[in-house]
């Protein structure tokens, strides 16, 4: 199976980023019946997985492919992360238990995007990841959508470089790939060139206010009462979509 992968341009200082044939992609995609599969999930009604969201993401199962196993640690960059993170976490257990493999070892959720300016925050991040690095291993870094300028993301990814973490990135969405040059520290991989992803987090955070996060690591992190009850409701959904979309594989 052709994966996605992510090269340095020769002789310049931006990278290429080439992915999966879009035929051939287009032709995995026919696999799903996308208005049944919209049809099967809880969270219809609310339109927090609308078809534009579901097919980024089945896009993304395509992009990550024979590299999906390979995988030790799932790192999410904000609480919106989650749903993308459990959900490649679980087509990543199919896949590995196909395999005879056992389920991916960490799955952590930490602060990420412009917060982590605050220098106390940043320390926080950082003390936590070089507690983990040493067992991590290859690390796939989730978020939802990235934008052209990844202003969001440059602090996180810059704490994942300090302590060596061997990572790749994946995004539901993004912007404008082509405009990027060496900030990401490995492969990128991204389900749209576009804004499902975005368009996630605003339904993730739709009629919720007051959200404070003053911590920075999984033990002490922690969204509002509002996103965790939607977290609760949509974990059922990430189940059917991972097994459905994990046919794509």
């Amino acid at each position: 199976m052709e994966s996605s992968v992510l090269e340095r341009a020769q002789g310049g200082s931006h990278q290429e980023f080439h992915r999966v044939d879009d035929e051939e992609a287009k032709k995995r995609m026919r696999r799903i019946d996308w208005a049944a599969l919209e049809k099967k999930l809880k969270t219809s009604d609310d339109q927090l997985f609308d078809t534009e969201v579901i097919k980024a993401l089945g896009r993304l199962v395509i992009e990550l492919g024979d590299n999906l196993h390979n995988y030790d640690t799932i790192l999410s960059d904000e609480t919106s992360g989650r749903l993308p993170s459990l959900f490649i976490r679980k087509v990543i257990n199919i896949k590995r238990q196909k395999l005879g493999m056992a389920p991916i070892k960490n799955t952590y959720f930490v602060l990420g995007g412009a917060r982590l300016d605050r220098v106390e925050l940043k320390k926080e991040v950082e003390k936590f990841i070089k507690s983990k690095s040493a067992t991590m291993g290859k690390t796939l870094l989730v978020t939802e959508h990235v934008t052209s300028g990844i202003y969001g993301m440059r602090n996180l990814i810059d704490v994942l470089r300090k302590q060596g973490v061997d990572f790749d990135t994946a995004t539901v969405s993004i912007i404008e790939p082509k405009k990027y040059n060496q900030t990401f520290g490995g492969n990128l991989y991204y389900g749209e060139r576009g804004t499902a992803g975005l368009q996630l987090w605003n339904r993730m955070h739709s009629g919720v206010s007051g959200v404070k996060m003053p911590q920075a690591h999984p033990e002490s992190a922690h969204a509002s009462q509002a996103i965790r009850e939607k977290i609760k409701v949509a974990r059922e959904d990430i189940g059917v979509l991972a097994e459905e979309l994990s046919k794509l594989l």
